[in-house]
């Protein structure tokens, strides 16, 4: 990455908007705002502008990467406030589609590398997910923690009444969060592979296929009782409908195609049938597809199957993004259909950030018109 990015010009663009908007916000505050989060934001202001002055200098793409870096410590601060993680969050977002636009004007391959870093560096980052990686490798890091942990998975494999022992013994030990620790590495590893570069992958079909096969009893011992409980029952529902779509999509003439369609575009990243779907093939495996795009009254379906599982394939570990999923059958049955759901959903989520990284999901999918609508709706 370095090789190809040395010495490239950087831009701020998306660092600007961001810019604007923390400024904008800071000019709304109340004064108890001002005073509870004035501080977090005016700081967040200053490194925007700082960066965004340093681009106007001319500084390269591996110092703007450099103050992403710097961003990312306090927008991922385990211990700082909410709202200092949604400032800084807001502007390292901001800075990695800058970084994504330069990589892209030096070229196809410092592009390439660029996105396999990121997806890389945000899914060891990912702790606002609860099954976030950061979790995992805290076990992972702990000689003693594997031990449990491969203890745990050979238990599992033995049923859900061994694994209902075993929960007893280590929440009397390490308490509830060892056991939602251990839940997390299990349920990550389900999808986990090593490509052929020697790259550990989440591959969620092999994940869906997985979940599927994974008795009731033993999710049952795994989650009951959990926060994690609706998680396990969301991801069965949406293991169910992407096992529904792959046989309902050799059928012809389906009413409420439209609703249907974008529906299958929703799920076809993450489906565990995706070769049965009829005019769409190999999603996880790198080819081409184009089906039924003027049905969604908007721009025809978009080829790279490839990069939606490179760029969204841990989706499926977000409890968010799965309790999502699971309500887009009910969705094309309601007023406004899928595509009210999906424009409801981005609107609502908390940060900028994540705004944008599901408006990026949208564009991935075909969908371009609905993510212009949750960036708009969202200023």
């Amino acid at each position: 990455m370095d090789a190809l990015t040395a010495g490239a010009p950087a831009n701020a663009g998306n660092t600007s908007s961001a810019l604007q908007a923390l400024q904008s916000a800071r000019a709304g505050m109340s004064r108890h705002e001002a005073r509870t989060n004035g501080a977090l934001v005016d700081e967040a202001i200053a490194h925007a502008e700082d960066i965004v002055a340093d681009v106007a200098d001319g500084i390269t793409f591996d110092q703007l990467k450099a103050a992403r870096t710097a961003i990312g410590y306090r927008a991922f601060d385990r211990n700082a406030s909410p709202a200092e993680r949604q400032y800084f969050g807001d502007v390292y977002a901001a800075l990695t589609r800058d970084m994504d636009a330069s990589a892209a004007a030096i070229g196809p391959d410092a592009k390439q590398a660029f996105t396999k870093a990121n997806n890389y560096d945000r899914r060891l980052r990912n702790d606002a997910s609860v099954f976030g990686t950061a979790q995992v490798d805290e076990i992972a890091n702990k000689p003693f923690d594997a031990q449990i942990f491969e203890q745990f998975e050979k238990t599992k494999k033995a049923g859900g009444q061994k694994l209902t022992v075993l929960r007893k013994q280590i929440e009397a030990a390490g308490g509830a969060d060892t056991w939602d620790q251990l839940v997390a590495s299990s349920v990550e590893r389900m999808g986990t592979k090593t490509d052929a570069d020697g790259n550990a992958v989440f591959d969620p079909a092999m994940f869906l296929k997985n979940w599927t096969k994974t008795s009731k009893e033993t999710k049952r011992a795994m989650f009951s009782g959990t926060t994690r409980a609706a998680y396990a029952e969301d991801l069965d529902r949406v293991a169910r409908v992407s096992a529904r779509l792959g046989k309902y999509g050799k059928q012809g003439n389906h009413s409420n195609t439209s609703n249907h369609t974008l529906m299958r575009q929703v799920f076809e990243p993450f489906n565990l049938a995706t070769g049965a779907f009829a005019g769409l093939t190999g999603a996880l495996t790198g080819n081409l597809y184009a089906a039924g795009g003027a049905m969604l009254g908007g721009p025809t379906l978009k080829g790279a199957n490839y990069l939606i599982q490179r760029n969204h394939a841990n989706k499926l570990l977000d409890p968010q993004f799965v309790n999502m999923l699971a309500g887009v059958p009910n969705a094309q049955m309601q007023r406004g259909g899928v595509r009210k759901y999906l424009v409801d959903y981005g609107t609502k989520l908390g940060t900028v950030a994540a705004r944008t990284e599901f408006s990026q999901y949208l564009r991935d999918i075909g969908a371009e018109d609905l993510a212009e609508q949750v960036m708009k709706a969202a200023k």
